[in-house]
């Protein structure tokens, strides 16, 4: 069996940020306590007292959990984080993966028993424990214990880590290659003029997007507010080419369609895909028309084992041409240049495009 170690690491540092450090709480009944009260055995093992010919309960049961912070598990998971920080910092993984170090533990791990202890211990808990969050973390605290020397006994073995994921990997390589200004503040844009008055350039054009707002009846009639999640475009970018200001919304999709005069229509992106392209364009229609900019570009990027750009034609909804909304163009890219000039660090000039 093969025996991923940076998967592992990092899944142990990722669960601990998302659920904490192992926990095991005990349960505690008190009289009169400050805890969730215990109805049941509260009427079964008191007497009620009348008042108003209402009954109360002088005394009454309740519940709550203790954290027991000295529990052998607890401390054993805050040793293994400590050890993987160390090691991923020293190799520069921490930074590579984006991903925040646990602080030093107070004991070592050998002070908690050798390899065979903790395996043995870890094996006992996973026998009583049935919560499938904690199971999972058991095991994988075990299975890194067995497997910690291999770093160090086998310098031949290679340890890989990666996505299978590629709709992931092709968007963030058109994102890098093709310069994405979603994130740069509007005040840093190259735009025709001064941005207008009613943008605040230390903000970003994520920023312009409208959210949309959920609002709930109270009781007494009247209305609160939730803001829910909105549009988030994969790409945008403000470029001037051949002298003209253009507002650039670029989709990138993993996938190629078949989209040939003798074929059937294959693999194309949903339409649910195709009414974003142009609300993005919506949602931005206020901006680029308040700061100058005089055309706007769609654009669909499919990757291909081509070695050119390929103009493949466009996508038109007549519902949202009504609207003035431009159709989305498709741009077919030879995917291994793509893949070389983003591993060499190398721009791709967006005109390439020919939008």
């Amino acid at each position: 069996t093969t025996f991923n170690r940076i998967a592992v690491m990092i899944f142990l540092l990722r669960d601990y940020y998302d659920y904490g450090l192992y926990s095991d709480s005990r349960e505690v009944i008190e009289e009169n306590g400050r805890g969730e009260i215990l109805w049941d055995k509260t009427i079964n093992n008191t007497y009620a007292v009348l008042n108003d010919d209402e009954p109360c309960y002088p005394c009454l049961y309740t519940r709550h959990h203790i954290l027991d912070e000295q529990n052998f598990f607890r401390r054993l998971h805050a040793c293994v984080l400590s050890r993987i920080s160390i090691e991923m910092e020293e190799a520069g993984l921490l930074e590579l993966f984006d991903i925040t170090g646990v602080p030093q533990a107070e004991e070592e791990l050998e002070d908690l028993g050798d390899e065979d202890y903790l395996i043995y211990r870890l094996e006992q808990e996973l026998d009583v424990q049935f919560n499938t969050r904690k199971q999972v973390l058991l095991r994988t605290i075990s299975s890194y214990i067995a497997n910690k020397q291999i770093a160090t006994d086998d310098y031949e073995s290679i340890c890989l880590f990666g996505t299978t994921s590629f709709h992931s990997v092709w968007e963030n390589i058109c994102n890098a290659v093709f310069e994405d200004q979603r994130a740069t503040p509007m005040g840093a844009l190259q735009l025709p003029g001064n941005l207008s008055q009613n943008y605040d350039g230390s903000k970003s054009l994520e920023s312009v997007i409208a959210h949309p707002i959920w609002h709930g009846k109270k009781d007494d009639g009247t209305y609160f507010a939730k803001k829910a999640k909105t549009l988030n475009p994969d790409f945008l970018a403000v470029r001037k080419i051949d002298g003209e200001y253009k507002f650039i919304i670029l989709d990138a999709k993993y996938y190629t369609p078949q989209l040939a005069e003798n074929k059937k229509l294959t693999g194309q992106p949903e339409l649910e895909s195709i009414t974003k392209q142009y609300l993005y364009e919506l949602a931005y229609r206020d901006f680029i028309e308040s700061n100058g900019i005089k055309s706007v570009v769609n654009c669909f990027l499919f990757p291909t084992e081509e070695d050119f750009v390929r103009d493949g034609g466009y996508v038109e909804f007549s519902i949202f041409a009504r609207a003035k909304l431009q159709n989305i163009a498709i741009r077919f890219l030879p995917a291994k240049k793509v893949f070389d000039d983003y591993l060499a660090g190398r721009k791709i000039d967006i005109e390439i495009l020919n939008l």
